[in-house]
């Protein structure tokens, strides 16, 4: 059996030559990217190690299936967990898996959720038509429009990354991707979808380290939200100006992207057809939110009306979906993956037909992290089983069902990061 360096496995790192260590094995995957049930979510974190991902996303014991791709291990292997697949996590995948078939459910089929896109996709046409038709009073309508954004973005954008939403449409369609592109471009304006899909995945990964969350390594300049990054004089005040650097987190997260190294290791531009694909849904967007509202108004009021559309939907989604992460200050160290992600993440006012709609279904954030292959329809109905489980083996399990509570909560969380040299636990030499 040959082992490998992380270096070396660091240049098989995209579609066309895709490894991925799982528990210190090395695995070319190159040619069972187009034959995934779950499509190519699994080449997302080509390069790199996918233990979690592996462990989380699938039911069934799959490693007779990996060994006809194994290649080798790598050398002194040193994951961010030593657990991954606990008994907690096994115990919880045979019981849901258990209980879908006894109520005969295919958790893979999402109707209901492609009702609330078409329903939700209107809201969004009618809100820009009233935008840019009905002045003045037509900018009232810019924060509905936002919200809109903010509901697609979970149940479009959140569901096709992790391969949950018509999963069976191949990349290699060129009609299917032209129209994925467009939807994209309009529901999800300037936001690419593969750089959106790597740094989702890698938050999965090690939610709250700012070497694996995106979230926290892209806003590290302005905010501190891990004790991992060094404290500056101005993140005292980070608990009071926060929702205004969540209001353009998108920005700054697409500016971090090009200009910071978090995504070389993914050299995601090399990809074959991804510059085209952002291209073009960036064309789209431009296109829909700002070229024709300007042909049809004028720059003053394009720049009014989307300033306020992209700060509510910016803003909404950050606090609905990166929050969830940001209540609880924990610096302990974990060797299981699940008991770290069930310590460091919290459900938001599930059955809440609002904000059911308004995440797109990431309120239901700890049941989708441990489990990320089931879409966001059938999530609900597990939660009282994650919930009677988390008991029994004594995690964490935590529902937030006020939203004043669940930001009250937060807010101390910012003020301690930032007033206290909370202890760090890493090479935050680095950051």
């Amino acid at each position: 059996m040959k082992h490998f360096t992380w270096d070396e496995i660091s240049r098989h790192n995209n579609n066309s030559d895709c490894w991925i260590v799982v528990d210190g094995g090395v695995y070319d995957i190159t040619n069972w990217i187009n034959k995934h049930p779950g499509g190519e979510t699994i080449a997302t974190l080509a390069g790199e190690d996918a233990s979690a991902m592996i462990h989380s996303c699938h039911f069934s014991d799959i490693s007779n299936t990996l060994k006809t791709f194994k290649i080798g291990e790598i050398i002194n292997y040193k994951p961010d967990f030593t657990i991954y697949n606990d008994r907690f996590l096994s115990t919880l995948k045979k019981r849901v898996k258990q209980y879908y078939m006894d109520q005969n459910i295919d958790y893979r089929k999402t109707n209901n959720n492609l009702k609330s896109i078409l329903y939700t996709s209107l809201l969004l046409i009618f809100c820009w038509n009233c935008m840019y038709f009905f002045q003045p009073i037509g900018v009232l309508a810019a924060i509905p429009m936002g919200l809109a954004t903010c509901s697609l973005i979970g149940s479009f954008g959140h569901e096709r990354i992790h391969g949950n939403l018509l999963n069976h449409i191949k990349t290699e369609n060129l009609f299917n991707r032209i129209v994925n592109n467009i939807l994209w471009g309009i529901f999800i304006p300037f936001m690419p979808e593969r750089y959106f899909q790597y740094e989702h995945i890698k938050h999965h990964n090690h939610p709250m380290n700012p070497y694996q969350d995106y979230d926290v390594y892209a806003l590290k300049k302005f905010v501190r939200l891990s004790p991992d990054i060094k404290r500056k004089k101005y993140n005292s005040l980070q608990h009071i100006y926060a929702p205004f650097i969540y209001g353009n987190y998108i920005f700054i997260q697409v500016i971090a992207g090009y200009i910071t190294p978090f995504f070389d290791n993914r050299r995601i531009l090399k990809d074959t057809g991804v510059i085209g694909n952002i291209t073009m849904t960036n064309s789209i967007a431009f296109m829909f939110h700002i070229a024709i509202p300007f042909f049809l108004t004028n720059i003053w009021w394009v720049a009014l009306c989307s300033s306020i559309y992209f700060f509510s939907w910016q803003a909404a989604i950050y606090i609905s979906s990166g929050v969830p992460h940001m209540t609880e200050l924990n610096t302990s160290n974990y060797k299981s993956w699940s008991k770290y992600v069930c310590s460091t993440t919290k459900n938001l006012k599930c059955g809440h037909k609002f904000y059911d709609w308004l995440t797109g279904g990431l309120n239901y954030h700890l049941a989708h992290h441990l489990l990320p292959s089931i879409p966001k329809e059938h999530l609900p109905k597990i939660i009282p089983i994650l919930k009677q489980t988390c008991k029994e083996f004594d995690y964490p399990f935590h529902t937030y069902d006020s939203f004043f509570s669940y930001y009250r909560d937060h807010y101390n969380f910012l003020l301690k990061l930032g007033n206290e040299e909370v202890p760090i636990n890493h090479n935050s030499d680095i950051i």
